[in-house]
């Protein structure tokens, strides 16, 4: 019988076969994986040194930040009102005053182009400024009032051939405006040219010339306009009855604009630029630069019939004459805010050469009394000869009392009339000669005025 306790034979592990991907991690694997790492690192060699060699392509601008967009619209901001300053300073012959306002800018003034070139324009011109200390060669052109219709005036029967010989035309007037400012002129005032000093030594006030700076080219001049008074027989004509084309009265309005009144032959009267102020303010608005620091022209009046069309010395009401009076003053007021200079043309609009000094000290009071208080805190200190007289030769010195009468009465500036540019200054006074235009001079000496206008190249009426 066997034994059922013997141990049984033990069966040998049977070995699986190796697959194919086993087969292939274990033989090829780490091969591939080292070939494909060395590929990498050769790839990625290459290409960082293709890239330092490719030229870069320009990349879009980042946006300003908010920051600097601010400071950009500020800093324009800034440019342009200092542009705005400086061209009025500049338009005022204040280029000193440009340059400095323009020196101002907080930014980089080369950043702004504008900017820069104004401020470069600026400096050359005050480096190459014109000291102007002669009053001699400063032209002083003075006319009477102007025709407004010559064809009215000039077919007057009785002053027709007057009116031509001693007075223009406001086309005339005009067309001189033009050629002035073509001609590089720049109106001036008469305190631009000479200027009042305190003389320790002797406690008076006396006179020297004042250093007028100009740009250079630039030649000034002073306007003078005569007999601005509107007498009434050229208002109704002696004996026609009808108006000569002449302005009847100056007048302001309420936002300070000066216009004139006149006449028509149908009896109506028209507002408008009849004569010399409103003409002359409308030119200005027009050329400003035609005007040095706001100067403008000095009006002469007499004073037996008023003046500037205002009748305070004839015979009215009192209620009247203090309407009339209070229109006058007002008037006068505006006119020298304005910069007008409003002088005495004798109050009876006579030669003062051919009369004795009691005759022009009794003249003088009633231009003094009648005529002097409208022109208020202003006063007068300018006395205009009438008739193109003086009473004095050229080159003499006043003296004596005919000069004690009219120095005591408070003129200090004595205007008289020649055929060229002429000033002198004595102890506590000063004389300045005028050219005078009218009709006659226009044809007969127009090399009077040369360089400044042309007389013949003026409208023909």
């Amino acid at each position: 019988m066997e034994n059922i306790n013997q141990e049984a034979p033990r069966r040998r592990p049977v070995r699986r076969k190796k697959t194919k991907w086993q087969i292939f991690k274990e033989a090829y694997l780490p091969t591939v994986i080292l070939a494909v790492t060395a590929i990498l690192i050769i790839w990625f060699i290459i290409g960082g040194a293709v890239r330092r060699n490719r030229p870069e392509t320009p990349t879009e601008p980042s946006a300003p930040s908010t920051e600097a967009t601010n400071l950009a619209s500020r800093y324009q901001e800034q440019v342009n009102d200092l542009l705005e300053q400086a061209a009025a300073a500049a338009e005022n012959y204040d280029y000193e005053d440009a340059v400095t306002i323009l020196s101002s800018f907080e930014g980089n003034m080369a950043d702004f182009p504008a900017l820069q070139s104004a401020y470069e324009e600026y400096v050359t011109i005050v480096n190459e400024m014109v000291v102007w200390n002669d009053p001699g060669k400063i032209p002083t052109l003075s006319m009477h009032m102007l025709i407004a219709d010559p064809e009215l005036a000039y077919n007057d029967k009785q002053y027709g051939s007057s009116y031509q010989k001693n007075f223009i035309t406001t086309d005339q007037f005009r067309d001189i405006l033009d050629q002035l400012y073509a001609n590089d002129c720049v109106l001036v005032d008469l305190m631009d040219v000479y200027d009042e000093m305190y003389d320790e030594s002797t406690g008076k006030i006396v006179y020297v010339p004042r250093e007028l700076l100009l740009p250079a080219g630039k030649q000034p001049i002073l306007l003078v306009q005569t007999q601005v008074n509107y007498y009434e027989y050229m208002l109704s004509g002696a004996k026609d009855n009808l108006p000569d084309g002449f302005a009847s009265k100056l007048c302001v309005d309420e936002n300070g604009v000066f216009y004139n009144e006149m006449p028509l032959s149908d009896g109506n009267i028209v507002t408008g630029a009849y004569d010399m102020v409103p003409i002359l303010e409308q030119f200005i608005e027009d050329n400003p630069m035609f005007s040095y620091h706001g100067a403008r022209a000095i009006l002469a009046v007499s004073g037996y019939e008023g003046l500037f069309g205002y009748r305070v010395t004839s015979s009215m009401s009192a209620e009247d004459l203090a309407a009339e009076e209070e229109a006058a003053a007002r008037l006068c007021a505006a006119l020298q805010d304005a910069g007008y200079r409003i002088g005495c043309y004798t109050y009876s609009n006579i030669d003062y050469g051919k009369q004795g000094a009691s005759a022009i000290q009794e003249d003088l009071q009633k231009w003094n009394d009648k005529i002097l208080p409208m022109l208020g805190e202003y006063g007068c200190n300018i006395l205009v000869y009438a008739r193109e007289a003086d009473i004095a030769d050229k080159d003499a010195t006043y003296s004596g009392s005919k000069f004690n009468v009219m120095y005591n009465a408070g003129y200090r500036f004595f205007l008289g009339a020649n055929s060229e540019s002429y000033s002198q200054i004595g102890d506590q006074y000063v004389r300045h000669d005028r050219l005078c235009i009218t009709g006659e001079y226009l044809t007969k000496y127009p090399e009077r005025f040369e360089g400044l206008f042309d007389p013949f190249a003026l409208t023909v009426q």
